[in-house]
């Protein structure tokens, strides 16, 4: 059983530790790159970053068997998240993926079914508790 952690926000609960998954993140804007980067590091994950939506799918393709979930934002660069998401869906429909998006409700209903989204902003502890939902579904 593993102890609680602290990171700059603070104890965090054993609840919401990792098991050291790899996680790929595709996220466009630096910033918040680094910072989903450090709370998946803090939480007990290892990131793995892309900042476009084709890159996104070709590290998946190269890494998915180590690959446990991704975090993608919708509105990227070249393809938005549903893209990302119904490509990756097509070589594995049982991926584990969730939505990080400040994207407006009407854009997400082109979303896979089943596909989760986690509004932006949202704190840390937000983060790594949908994500380790998400994993656990």
């Amino acid at each position: 059983m593993q102890n609680a952690q602290t990171h700059n926000a603070g104890v965090i609960p054993d609840a919401l530790l990792g098991r050291e998954e790899t996680v790929l993140v595709i996220e466009d804007d630096p910033g918040l790159q680094d910072t989903i980067r450090n709370v998946l590091e803090d939480f007990n994950y290892r990131p793995l970053v892309a900042d476009r939506g084709h890159e996104g799918v070709a590290l998946w393709l190269k890494h998915r068997s180590e690959i446990s979930a991704i975090i993608s934002d919708f509105n990227l660069p070249d393809e938005d998240g549903d893209v990302v998401a119904r490509t990756i869906r097509h070589y594995d429909p049982r991926v584990k993926i969730m939505i990080f998006s400040g994207a407006k409700p009407g854009e997400l209903k082109r979303l896979p079914e089943g596909v989760p989204v986690l509004p932006k902003p949202a704190r840390a502890t937000q983060i790594a508790a949908f994500l380790k939902q998400l994993l656990e579904t």
